[in-house]
């Protein structure tokens, strides 16, 4: 009977130890959107916040096609280093032009940053995408939304996806900020397939101000945003999308505690990785 309720109570008490902030640390990372053209380029940033070495496996994701054996490059980063990869594309990778992603896996957790920036003389300016835990990315059945679009004189907005092990089926829907559809469209992608597209290339719209897109994810699972660009300085913004609360992924740390006698006796963190228990942390007990 101790032992029933004991389970019980584990996973009636379970509640998320923390939320999705920026940066997650991951072992299996993805960079949405990376690439290398005209006055374009790209760093890459990967810091490990642990206490040993990891070994860290970047691959190259061409846009467009799906990856299901990308070009990857190996290396060992120590406890608290930050490997930094500026113009990536070109000194790891050889490319002089390329458009895609990166998918960064690990040993242990790291945390993935990048840069995309354009060059003139000694200025620069560009905006940064976040490295996105696969675990965290929208699965089969979540939402996404992507705030802030805009299609104008004034700015031009890219939407940008990346798609995870299984591909991704993404039901788009762009509405007004009073919430009214302006149009729809179903994007499929392969396997780690990056996509990119000009918002009124890519869905039958007209102008607009203030768009938000509603991705809702009907197979497989991505990581969605957009880039939005001032069109007289191409001065460019990331929109990041929202953690969907809908999706499938039960991923994450749980705390859990447990009583005895209806008393408080002990209680921990609660790992789950690929939907399944990997460790029960037991750290505090109460006499």
């Amino acid at each position: 009977m101790r032992f029933l309720a004991y389970s019980l109570l584990c996973f009636a008490l379970i509640t998320p130890a923390v939320t999705a902030p920026a940066l997650t640390p991951g072992t299996d990372v993805l960079v949405p959107a990376a690439g290398r053209v005209s006055t374009w380029i790209t760093d890459l940033y990967i810091m490990n916040p642990g206490t040993e070495p990891t070994t860290v496996d970047v691959a190259w994701l061409v846009r467009g096609q799906g990856n299901p054996d990308p070009v990857d490059l190996t290396f060992t980063v120590g406890p608290g280093e930050t490997l930094t990869l500026p113009d990536v594309i070109l000194e790891e990778f050889g490319l002089s032009t390329g458009d895609g992603a990166f998918r960064v896996t690990a040993d242990t957790e790291v945390v993935v940053n990048s840069r995309i920036y354009s060059v003139d003389g000694a200025e620069t300016f560009g905006q940064g995408f976040e490295g996105t835990p696969i675990g965290l990315a929208t699965a089969s059945g979540g939402r996404t939304d992507v705030v802030g679009l805009s299609s104008n004189s004034q700015f031009r907005t890219n939407v940008y996806a990346c798609a995870g092990p299984d591909g991704a089926t993404l039901d788009m829907v762009l509405v007004a900020p009073d919430g009214t559809e302006i149009a729809t469209k179903t994007k499929v992608l392969q396997a780690w397939m990056p996509f990119l597209k000009r918002i009124d290339q890519l869905m039958a719209s007209s102008d607009f101000e203030d768009g938000t897109l509603r991705v809702t994810v009907t197979a497989g699972s991505g990581v969605v945003g957009a880039s939005k660009v001032d069109s007289a300085s191409s001065d460019p913004t990331t929109l990041e999308g929202s953690v969907s609360s809908g999706a499938t992924d039960v991923n994450g740390i749980y705390q859990f505690a447990i009583y005895d006698s209806l008393s408080y006796s002990t209680g921990g963190n609660l790992v789950v990785e690929g939907g399944a228990v990997e460790a029960l942390d037991h750290h505090f007990d109460i006499a």
